[in-house]
């Protein structure tokens, strides 16, 4: 019975053991589960069970599933069929990337885990991982604001008033032989950081301890202890009527680069002071009435504020210089490692603060630049002023020659002007002169011809005139019936010979006119100036009128042709307040009416059947020439009575 049972218990347990060696599964794991939108994380898939011996897993296949609205797979395939014949690992990373907020689950589908002897599937657990992603701002809105301190304290000692979260300021005492504290605490929310806690060096007099609480969302809390060791006769100095005392226990102070500890004596006791062979400065500790520790250079008892700037390259000892350099003229004050210096800078550029210091690794003495922005420091020497200077003298210089060139052309154009001024004066005068020698002249022509007319008569003129206008009479008759013989038979044509004598004889009248014209043309153009100032002084009358008034007479001439110009002239008055332009025009109207009656006079003379003989070219010059001679002599005692009285209206 026993035997039945030991063989009963023994199949049951294999059965089940190969069951257990049967099990399968795929697990599914992330390095992180909450993410920020935006970041990318790792999802590793593991197939269990693999390998080559009965009950284990040989082949298997899934698919990746997520919410793809909130992550991306960025690397890696979705869907794996693998197995231990393709020798590859039963392993896969993938990597997404959380395009949203919210939560997303990675898992597997249509997974399957094949058996390596009987290849069956042995339907695998499968495994599958939440993702949490947020946003930044969601993230910091989840952040912690709490920055208070749960507990303050000092080990051995108790501190004044007794904490309170709200209460940040607080005091404590010690004597003069305890040199260090402990200061503890404890925050309030546990994703907060303190700072300034910890073992303390203790300083003589007032010691100002800080304990900064930060929250997890990045606001802070400030807490404050003053711890007073108390001081043995404390040694005072004043330096810009702030007091400071002595430190005579050093310990843990930072000392400047360079400097040696010594003892000096001050107010009959030995304090601890510190000396550099290269600058020969004697350095001090003075700490003010807030517990704030400076050093000062001291100097038979004449204390300075000692300022060292710690460059990358270069330590600079700060001192003052009443001197400045040209191009810095304006003070400014920085802020150099928590120091603040007294610097000049250039009004066109702020950048640079220039600041007068000593280098503490071999005490030469300079002036430096400091850049505010990459907090460096270069060396400002000579010779970049004098290059400076170099550039504002060649500027300066560039400027004056280009000043000398402008003012040495504006003044060849001033003499060039001049000059051609002159000329033009010259010309002016020389043209004046010419203007004057031909009226002269014009004058004593006029004179001399004016005097060969004086011995003329005026009854012999009249005579002459009245001849003239019987004689067109005579032709406007002709003229009238010649047009009615016109319509029955044709015009009677002048023969060569006798339009050969009217040319002549034309030719003899201009030529004769033309010389008189030419003078007065000439007297015209030259004496154009003159003659204006001459009408202004004169009372002047309208020149459009005076030709109105030719206009008329010569309309009243054509339709009577009985009253000549020299009639007119004669039998009517000179208008006082003619101008001589106006007589000229007068005069040259009148012998180009009196050349155009003579042709027309000749014309009809040679048509008319009364004088069918050709007379001698000679004989009707002779006969034009007299009829000249009345006019002109005519016009010009006319002429010489009105320019007489023009002049004494003038004076």
């Amino acid at each position: 019975m026993k035997r039945i049972k030991s063989l009963l218990f023994g199949l049951v347990l294999g059965i089940t053991m190969f069951e257990i060696a049967n099990a399968s599964s795929i697990s599914v794991v992330s390095n992180k589960t909450n993410v920020t939108v935006g970041d990318t994380f790792k999802v590793t898939v593991t197939v269990n069970n693999v390998g080559t011996a009965a009950g284990t897993i040989g082949a298997w296949e899934y698919c990746l599933s997520y919410n793809e609205a909130m992550v991306t797979l960025t690397d890696g395939a979705v869907c794996v069929n693998d197995g231990v014949v393709n020798l590859v690992s039963p392993t896969k990373t993938y990597t997404f990337k959380a395009k949203a907020s919210g939560t997303s689950v990675i898992s597997l589908k249509n997974a399957a885990a094949f058996d390596t002897i009987t290849e069956e599937n042995t339907n695998p657990s499968v495994g599958g991982v939440t993702i949490k992603a947020r946003t930044q701002s969601e993230i910091q809105a989840s952040y912690s604001t709490n920055d208070y301190l749960k507990d303050l304290s000092v080990t051995d000692y108790t501190i004044s008033p007794a904490f309170n979260k709200n209460t940040s300021e607080y005091s404590l005492e010690v004597e003069n032989e305890v040199s260090t504290i402990n200061i503890n605490a404890t925050k309030e929310d546990s994703s907060a950081r303190v700072n300034g806690v910890g073992e303390k060096n203790l300083l003589e007099g007032n010691n100002k301890f800080e304990i900064v609480v930060t929250a997890e969302k990045g606001n802070k809390r400030t807490y404050v202890i003053n711890v007073n060791r108390k001081e043995l006769n404390p040694i005072k100095r004043t330096y810009n009527n702030e007091e400071y005392s002595v430190v005579r226990k050093v310990e843990g102070i930072e000392v400047p680069s360079y400097y040696g500890e010594i003892a000096i004596t001050i107010d009959g006791e030995e304090v601890p002071a510190w000396k550099s062979e290269i600058t020969g400065y004697t350095l001090i500790a003075l700490k003010d009435n807030e517990g704030n520790v400076k050093f000062f250079s001291y100097d038979n008892d004449t204390i300075i504020p000692y300022v060292q700037v710690n460059a990358p390259e270069i330590n600079i000892i700060v001192i003052d210089n009443e001197n400045k350099i040209k191009g810095f003229d304006k003070e400014k004050d920085v802020t150099i490692n928590n120091n603040t210096i007294k610097g000049y800078v250039n009004e066109n550029n702020e950048d640079y603060v220039l600041i007068y210091g000593m280098n503490s690794t071999n005490g030469e003495k300079a002036w430096y630049l400091y850049d505010t922005k990459e907090n460096t420091f270069q060396r400002y020497n000579d010779k970049m002023e004098v290059k400076s200077d170099k550039k504002e003298n060649n500027l300066y210089f560039l400027l004056t020659i280009v000043f000398a060139g402008i003012s040495g052309i504006a003044i060849i154009l001033m003499i060039l002007l001049m000059n051609s001024n002159s000329k033009i004066r010259k010309k002016n005068e020389k043209l004046i002169g010419l203007i004057e020698e031909k009226k002269e002249k014009r004058e004593q022509k006029i004179a001399n011809r004016f005097e060969s007319f004086s011995d003329l008569k005026d009854d012999e003129l009249k005579e002459l005139e009245e001849t003239i206008r019987l004689q067109r009479e005579a032709n406007k008759e002709e003229n009238i019936d010649s047009e009615e013989e016109n319509k029955e038979e044709p015009e009677k044509v002048i023969t060569n010979v006798e339009e050969e004598i009217i040319n002549n004889i034309a030719k003899a009248n201009d030529k004769s006119f033309d010389e008189d014209d030419e003078v007065v043309s000439n007297n015209n153009e030259v004496q154009e100036d003159n003659d204006e100032k001459e009408d202004i002084e004169a009372e002047d009358i309208d020149i459009e009128d005076i030709m109105e008034n030719n206009e008329s007479d010569n309309v009243k001439k054509e339709e009577t042709n009985t009253v000549t110009f020299t009639q007119k002239l004669i039998s009517e008055p000179v208008n006082q307040s003619m101008s001589k332009r106006e007589l000229r025009r007068l005069e040259k109207m009148k012998r180009q009416e009196e050349k155009d009656e003579l042709k027309k006079m000749q014309e009809d003379f040679f048509r008319t059947e009364e004088h069918p003989v050709i007379v001698d070219e000679k004989e009707e010059v002779e006969d034009i020439e007299k009829v000249n001679e009345h006019s002109n002599n005519n016009y010009s005692n006319n002429y010489s009575k009105m320019n007489k009285k023009n002049k004494k209206k003038r004076k």
